[in-house]
């Protein structure tokens, strides 16, 4: 039910998208996007630009030395930062879409407890309760349409030669398919594209926001680790911002980075699949198109 929202007739996204012709096209240039922004000079100067007004808000907020929740600063951080990176819009922290963002990419999950799982994976429920979904699929459209309106406007003042964020990569991608007449063109409308991007900023905020706090837990119980840390960027970076080719130096840092998302996985349930085949799993037969999750 939730997958229907993001994926029905009149768009198709990534995640929740069946294998096909729309899904590998979308997914290919999506991932090519990621790929050159993630090599960039870009990245490193928003990452870190929204880090310092972080640390500023932390500090003339709650003051230096004194206890704090983190949880929405981080999410606020790292929508910061993914926002930027996607379609260059910046949320203040109680702003009203960065509101429902959460609540669509986290909240609704507290929020509708065991009550989405029994709709989503008992059909015969469905026939005595209410759609638990309702507010989340007022706050997706909603969602929708304000992202629907950034990428009309970075459609209208497109420039081929000045790529300001993955949407103007994504709008290059359908010019380029359109002109070369590729066989993706037809899978490049406005639609598939706007909810695309709706798929890279909920799920790199989500994820990342999620990884980012356990290693804050981590780092505050664990005070050597936090020390270690500290010492060799220090060491190796110094005061200057990091850049993807200081990766090769932090071995501990790539390591506490790597361990965390080994101990601690963001998503401990993956994306839900369907079956290619009737298969058996031990004495469990799957048929064809079954829904899974892993």
């Amino acid at each position: 039910m939730e997958g229907a929202l993001y994926n029905n007739e009149r768009h198709s996204d990534i995640i929740f998208s069946d294998y096909g012709h729309t899904w590998e096209s979308l997914r290919r240039v999506s991932h090519t996007a990621i790929r050159k922004y993630a090599k960039s000079d870009d990245l490193p100067k928003v990452v870190d630009e929204v880090v310092r007004e972080t640390v500023d808000l932390i500090i003339n907020k709650h003051g230096l030395n004194k206890p704090f929740a983190p949880k929405l600063l981080v999410f606020n951080m790292l929508a910061n930062i993914v926002g930027t990176i996607v379609f260059s819009q910046k949320f203040d922290i109680e702003q009203d879409e960065l509101i429902k963002f959460k609540y669509c990419s986290t909240d609704f999950q507290s929020d509708l407890g065991i009550w989405l799982v029994l709709y989503e994976f008992m059909p015969i429920i469905r026939c005595f309760m209410r759609n638990p979904l309702i507010k989340y699929a007022k706050y997706k459209d909603e969602i929708m349409k304000y992202i629907m309106d950034i990428y009309a406007s970075h459609n209208d003042t497109y420039n081929r030669g000045v790529i300001r964020d993955f949407c103007d990569t994504l709008i290059m991608a359908k010019h380029e398919a359109v002109e070369q007449d590729k066989l993706t063109a037809p899978y490049f409308t406005d639609e598939n594209l706007a909810a695309s991007i709706n798929d890279l900023f909920m799920g790199g905020v989500e994820t990342s926001s999620t990884t980012f706090q356990w290693m804050l837990q981590f780092m505050a119980y664990y005070p050597k680790y936090q020390q270690k840390l500290r010492d060799e960027i220090t060491r190796e970076i110094g005061d200057k911002v990091p850049m993807v080719d200081d990766k090769p130096r932090l071995n501990y840092v790539m390591a506490y980075i790597s361990e965390m998302l080994r101990f601690r996985n963001p998503v401990s349930i993956g994306i839900s699949h369907k079956a290619m085949a009737s298969i058996s799993y031990g004495k469990t037969l799957v048929y064809y198109y079954t829904n899974t999750a892993f």
